[in-house]
């Protein structure tokens, strides 16, 4: 289980499903599915350290701000993004909803290795904003006829 703060930054620790070569510079991101909602959020993710074949741990972090604003449990998905050249718009099959990215011809589309599926936690808040009037003219009155 991933347990993720609401505030500042989480440091977070996983031994992957799947062995990738990475490096202080490979793109990490998360994608969090709401198991209430099925909302999907990604989130991207520092890199800490350079796994080796030997010791393949992951560390990483991710900001407070880039998590959803519920709590709640979420299947985390890390992924360790990949570009790919030759795709462009209208060649390519990608939902919608899971097109994080700018479409061009020379780049081509990132893809994503899912290196780990994991349970989490998002410490968040489902307190909803409540407007307070402080006016002093708060106090109002009704009056009620009867015909």
């Amino acid at each position: 289980m991933l347990y993720f703060n609401n505030t500042g930054t989480s440091t977070l620790t996983v031994w992957p499903e799947v062995f990738s070569e990475l490096t202080g510079s490979a793109a990490l991101r998360l994608k969090l599915t709401d198991d209430y909602s099925q909302e999907v959020t990604y989130v991207p993710a520092t890199l800490l350290n350079s796994p080796t074949e030997y010791s393949q741990r992951i560390i990483f972090s991710v900001t407070a701000s880039n998590l959803p604003t519920a709590s709640g449990q979420y299947t985390v998905e890390i992924q360790k993004l990949t570009p790919t050249a030759g795709y462009t718009w209208g060649s390519a099959n990608v939902k919608w909803g899971e097109a994080s990215f700018t479409w061009s011809s020379s780049t081509g589309i990132p893809g994503a290795l899912t290196l780990d599926t994991d349970r989490g936690y998002n410490q968040g808040t489902n307190t909803p904003s409540n407007i307070i009037y402080i006016s002093p003219d708060e106090t109002g009155q009704y009056t009620v006829y009867n015909s």
